[in-house]
């Protein structure tokens, strides 16, 4: 995270270290069924369209009532997924189980 943590349901994650680019990561995680958005992060080199961050939250998952052991989980399938952005294979078996998860969780009840 940019600021070390947050005081809200946003987060800012800064993938220079891992050699990523936002939109690289961004689309990876899209193909395995997480949605987030690329985003630029402080002092960021990388042009708009790329940059070298993404920005994710919370909301959605917290309204379908996921709580700390499904977040524990997500970030789990974030973090192999970033691990293996262009194992396309990987990202399909992915998103089922992500599919699998929201199906426990529906938006509407």
């Amino acid at each position: 995270l940019t600021t070390g943590g947050t005081d809200n349901h946003l987060m800012l994650m800064d993938l220079r270290r891992q050699g990523l680019s936002g939109a690289a990561a961004a689309t990876a995680l899209e193909e395995a069924g997480m949605i987030l958005n690329k985003n630029g992060v402080p002092f960021d080199s990388a042009p708009p369209a790329v940059t070298s961050g993404v920005r994710l939250g919370t909301a959605g998952v917290t309204t379908r009532g996921m709580k700390e052991a499904q977040m524990r989980q997500i970030a789990a399938w974030m973090d192999e997924t970033l691990k293996g952005v262009e194992d396309h294979g990987a990202h399909k078996k992915r998103k089922k189980q992500v599919a699998a998860l929201c199906k426990k969780f529906p938006i509407y009840s």
